[in-house]
């Protein structure tokens, strides 16, 4: 853990400090990284298909997923890498390269699951311990490094 996270004592008096984990939903793959390199590379890549979240799409300003720059890959590997699998609602963290970045998924969205990139990490937030939205916008490069 790193030792300059927030002190309980700078938190608004209602908040915890947690870790990301503790705020994972109580399912398999609620809180993962994107596949290993060779697992997924630009071979993948189709016209349509399951779409791919990079960097590119935690840029948007404001907290939702920015869909507009997707790369696919086919429904079949996306199958192939279930575990690295995202869903509407979830959140989205940089895990290597611009840290800091961080979306959700709109509950909305018209896809219903999307891949995500090896710098890419995810969290289903357990509802009943953290609003998904607060616990986006107030994500930080430490917490998601302490992860």
């Amino acid at each position: 853990m790193a030792t300059d996270s927030p002190s309980q004592s700078s938190l608004p008096r209602a908040w915890t400090a947690q870790t990301v984990a503790s705020l994972a939903a109580p399912r398999e793959y609620s809180c993962v990284g994107g596949p290993f390199g060779s697992d997924l590379t630009t071979k993948d890549y189709v016209d349509m298909g399951v779409p791919v979240i990079r960097g590119a799409n935690l840029t948007r300003p404001g907290l939702w997923l920015d869909e507009s720059e997707f790369v696919y890959v086919t429904e079949a590997k996306a199958d192939s890498l279930s575990r690295n699998l995202a869903y509407p609602g979830d959140l989205v963290f940089t895990q290597r390269g611009t840290l800091g970045q961080v979306a959700r998924i709109s509950p909305t969205t018209a896809y219903r699951r999307f891949l995500l990139s090896q710098s890419q990490m995810k969290l289903a937030v357990d509802d009943s311990k953290a609003d998904p939205i607060m616990s986006a916008s107030s994500s930080s490069p430490v917490l998601v490094s302490d992860w």
